[in-house]
């Protein structure tokens, strides 16, 4: 990707051997109370695996392309809501970096 003469931003491409990728799972259903997926947690897979997560940053996306939701820390989580409200069903998208 080209960069100007000064340049702030660098772009990795990390490929993951499916060996060591975790299981990301793509469902979220808070109201359920059941506690199964009440949480959508993308670093669990990671953990689960035996590998160490130091800190994660999580950013939910609508279908849109609008930022829904953004957390960091060693386990970042996001529970459905934005704003302290359930966001409508639908489709987001999510980065985890």
């Amino acid at each position: 990707m080209p960069c100007p003469a000064i340049c702030d931003t660098a772009w990795v491409r990390v490929l993951v051997p499916a060996d060591i990728a975790p299981f990301i799972t793509n469902v979220l259903t808070p109201e359920s109370a059941d506690g199964v997926n009440d949480v959508f947690d993308p670093v669990a897979g990671y953990l689960a695996l035996g590998h160490q997560v130091s800190y994660a940053r999580l950013r939910i996306y609508s279908v849109l392309g609008d930022l829904v939701w953004q957390t960091e820390g060693e386990i970042p989580t996001w529970d459905g809501k934005t704003n302290g409200k359930s966001v409508p069903h639908g489709t987001y998208y999510y980065e985890v970096r």
